[in-house]
């Protein structure tokens, strides 16, 4: 483990690796460990233990996981990242995480 680098933080990175991994996310960027503080581990992890437990998913079953997720992204982490770095979710890939959040369907 790296110098400063917490178990939660790991911990948190595994746990995004296999979301990504059991949802087939393709693209990658689209949900990344370095959005979640630590603070949101325990509903993270929750969201994981289930996703874990089940071998697939239905497409509303996905957004709705994906609209859970949405809620845990720490913006503020985000625009202070943006200001120094690469950003860590592309704004195009906030704007579509915010658009499954506040989309219904039927």
């Amino acid at each position: 483990m790296e110098k400063g680098v917490s178990k939660v933080k790991v911990s948190i990175e595994t746990m995004v690796e296999e979301i990504r991994r059991k949802l087939q996310f393709v693209n990658g960027q689209a949900i990344k460990a370095d959005s979640f503080s630590e603070e949101h581990y325990d509903d993270l992890s929750e969201i994981y233990e289930m996703i874990a437990a089940k071998e697939s998913f239905s497409v509303s079953e996905i957004e709705a996981i994906v609209k859970e997720l949405a809620k845990f992204v720490n913006n503020d982490l985000i625009n202070q990242r943006n200001r120094h770095q690469k950003p860590v979710v592309s704004e195009a890939i906030a704007r579509i995480l915010t658009s499954f959040a506040s989309t219904s369907y039927k």
